[in-house]
């Protein structure tokens, strides 16, 4: 809970203008505003999605739609559990995150917009989208993501491969999956499958394994500011 009472926005060093967040920071104006934040995906369950109701911000009303201040919400809504199928959202997500961080003036006239990603704690579902488009190791998502992001690696970032149909489709194109996804979502059925027991065990052994990499992160890091 420490974490909760001190969220706050952490800049992508990698990546001018993408943050990454917890539930909390999301939903603070003064936080968004010292980003210039102007898109949020949430990756969140249901019920922890943040509402996008108006935000007082720079002294403008800012909502899902409309306005000079206007902040676009994207959802994406997935528990942080290690049998959650992710390589589906992550093409349209690293798209959606592009295209939030284009300049909106070629002349630099205007400041550049911010893109956050969050999820209920910040470290493992939005780290998992984060990675997804930097390709970075500076954040630590549970292993069971960290396998689907050497999948998505592996299928050169596009689970889909579109093969034209047969003869007498008139040369439409059709998408398929391809084998490396298959072959994950085979292994995830078959985890499924052995029973409650075996899942509770992946769940927690992956779990505990992102916990014990965030800590020797965040150990590394007060090594390196006590050395400052």
């Amino acid at each position: 809970m420490e974490k909760l009472k001190n969220s706050s926005l952490d800049p992508i060093k990698a990546v001018p203008g993408l943050c990454i967040s917890d539930r909390v920071a999301a939903s603070s104006p003064p936080e968004l505003r010292s980003q210039n934040i102007r898109r949020i995906l949430s990756v969140l369950q249901p019920h922890d999605i943040l509402k996008p109701t108006t935000l007082a911000y720079d002294d403008n009303d800012v909502e899902c739609s409309g306005g000079p201040a206007q902040i676009q919400f994207k959802s994406i809504l997935i528990d942080d559990d290690p049998t959650i199928d992710i390589l589906q959202h992550l093409g349209t997500a690293c798209d959606w995150i592009q295209d939030g961080l284009q300049p909106m003036s070629k002349d630099g006239a205007e400041p550049p917009r911010g893109v956050l990603v969050h999820c209920r704690q910040g470290n493992s579902r939005s780290g998992a989208f984060v990675v997804a488009y930097t390709l970075s190791l500076v954040i630590c998502p549970n292993d069971c993501f960290e396998k689907q992001l050497r999948v998505w690696e592996h299928c050169r970032y596009d689970i889909y491969l579109e093969v034209e149909e047969d003869a007498g489709s008139e040369g439409r194109r059709e998408r398929k999956e391809k084998p490396a996804h298959k072959a994950w979502k085979a292994r995830r059925d078959d985890l499924l499958t052995r029973g409650e027991g075996d899942v509770n065990r992946a769940r927690d052994s992956s779990l505990a394994n992102a916990a014990a990499a965030l800590g020797r992160c965040r150990l590394e890091d007060l090594e390196i500011q006590a050395a400052e």
